[in-house]
């Protein structure tokens, strides 16, 4: 990187050889083909150290046994020479500043979920802003030569002593740099929490919440303006006219534990106990995820509604809610968080579910009645003991409202800087609350934004881009 640290890309690469079907297969010899010529490109351009690691089947090798494919290395390995040779320079103008050190303020839960997180999305948004980036560690921001960058992403820097945090701000004061801030860059000093370095950093009068709150943001016109082609979605809102009652919502017997024996190693508990009106769930397991299936037939209705309840230890689980419709056809609604607490009522309108994505069956339009229901829970594998009551399912009946809405972002996060309406402008709030969740301040390269929420789509990224000057080689 600009900073002299080599990176080095692992190339394990499963090629049409692997004799399992799984994460990053390839199908044929072509398309093993482009995805060695893809990974290779890709440190070419980056400059980066590269090799293939060659698992094969049960560890005993054989990925890359094929001649085509050995011939193809040997041809790339000459391509690496010639063009190693040639001096080169990178010419990006916008730097991401990361900082592996505030990963380990987190728990392993958390650090997978958050900081792993805002690490792969944001980094796949800032690779489609049409503009080459560099990447910089926070340790060495004071040692290279930052005047070509017209635009600085601070994407993980949670974690700064004072004299980084002093020269943070005097990079995003001095008017040579746009800066974008996420999540919460300069909370945690040295020896503690600090929202008043956090507000150092950043420039904003910044309050500390350590509540779980909506990650989902809804931007404004202005913030619609900044983030130009940002794509607008559907939501749906089911008014409840009348509800007809699925009886069997409490019979054990119409409730299927699916995971298989194998996968049951991983677990030490999940049992299912009737309550009134419904079931409780309890489970403790090491798998990152798990189901429970529900089998009756429901009335013909506008959508189904149930009342659920977490208890447990863990901070939040996120509910995916799978319906089955006359022919077995499966279409899931949008993840929904849950914290532990009270009861709260779900509803779903039939227009908010879509095709899952494993459905053998996609059918345009939810065939009648339905069939069953999946509860689909994520996040389960650092959760502890957890018991999921749910209670009251019903085909629900009445009027169904569409609104279009431009918004971004899912599910929950803490903690959370929530930055005054003083200091800049206001593009994006906290989605179902009144709390600030995007400010921009300054113009050109004195611009600063900052997001609350550890995520940003590109078209904002592009905006920022934009108004600090950098050019885009592709309108991405």
């Amino acid at each position: 990187n600009a900073a002299g640290k080599i990176h080095f890309i692992e190339a394990d690469i499963r090629t049409y050889l692997h004799p399992r079907q799984e994460h990053g297969r390839t199908d044929t010899l072509a398309e093993s083909l482009a995805a060695i010529r893809r990974e290779f490109g890709t440190s070419l351009i980056e400059h980066t150290g590269f090799w293939f690691v060659d698992f094969g089947p049960e560890g005993r090798g054989g990925w890359f046994d094929q001649p085509q494919i050995m011939a193809e290395a040997k041809r790339l390995q000459q391509v690496a020479t010639r063009a190693l040779a040639e001096p080169r320079r990178s010419v990006a103008e916008i730097a991401v500043v990361c900082d592996l050190e505030s990963g380990y303020l987190l728990s392993d839960a958390e650090g997978m979920s958050q900081a792993y997180s805002t690490t792969e999305r944001v980094g796949t948004e800032l690779f489609h802003l049409g503009a080459p980036i560099d990447f910089l560690l926070l340790s060495q921001l004071e040692s290279p030569d930052l005047s070509r960058y017209k635009l600085l992403v601070f994407l993980n820097t949670t974690r700064m002593t004072p004299s980084q945090a002093k020269l943070v701000e005097n990079l995003r004061r001095s008017g040579q740099h746009a800066t974008v801030f996420l999540w919460a860059p300069g909370l945690c000093g040295p020896d503690s929490l600090s929202v008043a370095q956090a507000s150092q950093v950043t420039g904003l009068d910044l309050s500390l919440s350590k509540e779980w709150l909506p990650a989902a943001v809804e931007l404004n016109e202005q913030g619609v303006q900044l983030a130009r082609g940002i794509a607008t979605r559907t939501e749906y809102s089911l008014r409840s006219d009348r509800s007809t009652p699925v009886a069997a919502f409490g019979d054990t017997s119409k409730w299927l534990n699916p995971r298989t024996p194998d996968q049951m190693k991983s677990y030490t508990l999940y049992e299912v106990k009737p309550v009134d009106r419904g079931i409780a769930w309890t489970f403790d397991t090491r798998y990152p995820w798990t189901d429970l299936h529900f089998g009756a037939e429901m009335l013909p209705g506008d959508g189904v509604g149930f009342d659920l309840k977490l208890d447990g230890n863990c901070s939040r689980l996120m509910l995916r809610t799978v319906i089955k419709d006359a022919n077995w056809a499966e279409f899931q609604a949008s993840p929904v968080a849950l914290v532990p607490g009270e009861w709260q009522r779900l509803s779903y309108p039939l227009a908010a579910f879509t095709n899952a994505p494993w459905s053998k069956l996609k059918p345009e339009k939810i065939a009648l009645p339905l069939r069953g229901m999946k509860f689909v829970l994520d996040g389960t594998n650092a959760a502890g003991r957890c018991t999921v009551s749910l209670r009251d399912l019903a085909a629900v009946s009445g009027p169904v409202a569409a609104t279009q809405v431009c918004s971004y972002g899912d599910g929950l996060f803490t903690p959370a800087l929530i930055p005054s309406t003083d200091r800049g402008q206001v593009l994006g709030r906290l989605a179902g609350t009144s709390d600030p969740a995007v400010v921009l301040s300054g113009e050109g390269r004195s611009s600063s934004l900052f997001s609350a929420v550890p995520y940003v789509p590109r078209e904002l990224l592009c905006g920022m881009a934009r108004r600090a000057g950098v050019h885009q080689y592709l309108d991405a």
